[in-house]
């Protein structure tokens, strides 16, 4: 029954798939390649719209890149293992998770400082 029903659905699935409209190969390519500072991996990235800057979380802190340039604008210093983030545009913070230090970092979106641990 259960292998009736996963077929069912990735039936389904590949027909939906079927049917939207295919990208073209023309429609992607590379604008610009950015390196990074060899200190550290990346993890999550999430774009700032309003400010025109991307996040990235990196171990130890978030870095963030001016996004029509790619040069570093700053970064969120003392964290632990930075893994997701998220903002509130209307309070113009920024959330970061701080897993090795089991909690949250509340930061400035503009000027980036801490603003609190919890």
């Amino acid at each position: 029954m259960k292998t009736t029903i996963s077929c069912a659905l990735l039936s389904l699935g590949l027909l939906l798939a079927a049917t939207l409209p295919s990208a073209h190969a023309a429609d992607y390519g590379v604008r610009q390649t950015w390196t990074l500072d060899q200190a550290g991996r990346w993890d999550y990235l999430e774009v700032d719209p309003v400010r025109h800057r991307l996040f990235l979380t990196r171990g130890d802190r978030v870095q963030v890149l001016d996004l029509p340039s790619g040069i570093v604008a700053g970064q969120v210093s003392g964290l632990q293992s930075a893994h997701g983030m998220a903002f509130a545009q209307k309070l113009k913070l920024g959330f970061a998770s701080s897993g090795g230090g089991n909690s949250i970092v509340v930061f400035d979106l503009a000027t980036l400082p801490i603003r609190r641990e919890v």
